[in-house]
């Protein structure tokens, strides 16, 4: 059984979501009541952390600045992040951190088994081999330390649009809030620091597309690497994501068309804010990639971007990529069909970066499965 991503945060964090969001659905009691029962159980752990190692986690400069990569959820950021991960020489953020965010330092010994215990062998989303330490985004974390997160979307998606709003726009939040979420991002960042012995972070996350600007408030010379995808499949893949994992983390009811709507609305907020904040990155610090390119060329365009960043010699972890590529090759994608109808809709609500990214490069055949 998959554990709730909130199950890792707290008892005074949890409440609010609940009472901001108008509660939760008789048919989610249950799961609520193992959350609760988890933020609680929590608690002694969480305090003795604070006492350990929140001076010295306050202490942390993050003297090296982050490379995040960003890009829509279902673009390949995951292949990329994962490839990136093979260099050691980066920190990241792994499963176990993100989702208990509060108790990963102390408690290690007695949590990790309980986490490994609910772990699915596989993403339920895309098939790929999910272990114990595997990447994770730090959004999860996010979401159990602070109210604005991507994900609570998924938690409660009656207000899922108002949500969206605020954890990636930051609209309809005081100036308060969205220092209270600066604060809680750079806090996270900066226990990872000090977890990994101050090695470089290597971030991915998709929601971090549409918050350049605060980014780079806060790490003026972050590096950026943007990978894109055929928006079609991003779509099918997108829509499959939702399928899959809302029955587990929903706490509301919800229907297949709100969702689809949905994805639709978001891409295009998501997408328009980074087109219209990307510019803000210095040339020097942004790379942007296509993921049909980078699959069957990874060890020429990782070359490259270690090479534009300044990065650690690629040649240390050359061999690596090789070997992991070509393991890869074995995995089989999910495929899809998309009906006439929606492939219309989609088409033109997102015709805006179909058109910018010249999609019919991709060569997208409207009659054939999309692969994921």
């Amino acid at each position: 059984m998959l554990l709730h991503p909130l199950a890792g945060s707290t008892p005074n964090n949890w409440q609010k979501l609940k009472r901001e969001n108008g509660g939760i659905d008789a048919s989610s009691l249950f799961s609520a009541l193992k959350i609760t029962l988890s933020t609680f159980s929590g608690l002694p752990f969480k305090a003795v952390e604070d006492f350990k190692f929140g001076q010295k986690i306050e202490q942390v400069d993050i003297a090296v600045p982050p490379v995040f990569i960003i890009g829509h959820w279902r673009s390949g950021t995951t292949y990329f992040h994962r490839m990136m991960c093979l260099d050691d020489r980066f920190g990241h953020m792994t499963n176990f951190q993100s989702f208990l965010p509060h108790v990963y330092m102390g408690g290690r010994k007695l949590w990790q088994p309980i986490f490994k215990m609910t772990m699915p062998r596989k993403r339920p989303m895309d098939n790929v081999e999910y272990r114990l330490g595997s990447p994770e985004e730090e959004e999860y974390a996010l979401g159990n330390v602070s109210p604005y997160s991507f994900y609570h979307c998924m938690y409660f998606p009656r207000n899922m649009r108002r949500l969206f709003d605020q954890s990636l726009l930051f609209e309809g939040l005081s100036e308060s809030d969205v220092a209270s979420w600066k604060r809680s991002f750079l806090n996270t960042l900066k226990k990872l620091t000090l977890s990994t012995g101050g090695k470089q972070l290597l971030l991915k996350n998709p929601a971090n597309t549409a918050r350049i600007d605060t980014l780079l408030e806060l790490f003026p010379n972050a590096k950026f690497i943007h990978i894109y995808r055929d928006p079609l499949a991003v779509f099918s893949s997108t829509k499959r994501f939702y399928e899959k994992m809302l029955p587990h983390y929903a706490l509301q009811k919800y229907t297949e068309q709100e969702i689809e709507d949905n994805i639709i609305l978001f891409y295009q907020q998501l997408m328009t804010r980074f087109f219209e904040t990307k510019d803000l990155i210095p040339p020097e610090n942004f790379i942007e990639i296509r993921y049909e390119d980078f699959v069957g060329n990874e060890v020429d365009i990782l070359r490259q971007v270690y090479s534009q960043f300044q990065l650690p010699d690629f040649k240390a972890v050359e061999g690596e990529v090789t070997k992991s590529v070509s393991a890869s090759k074995n995995y089989k994608s999910n495929r899809y069909c998309i009906d006439e109808k929606t492939l219309e809709k989609v088409t033109d609500q997102w015709a805006f970066s179909i058109e910018k990214w010249k999609a019919s490069e991709f060569k997208v055949n409207r009659e054939k499965e999309l692969a994921q």
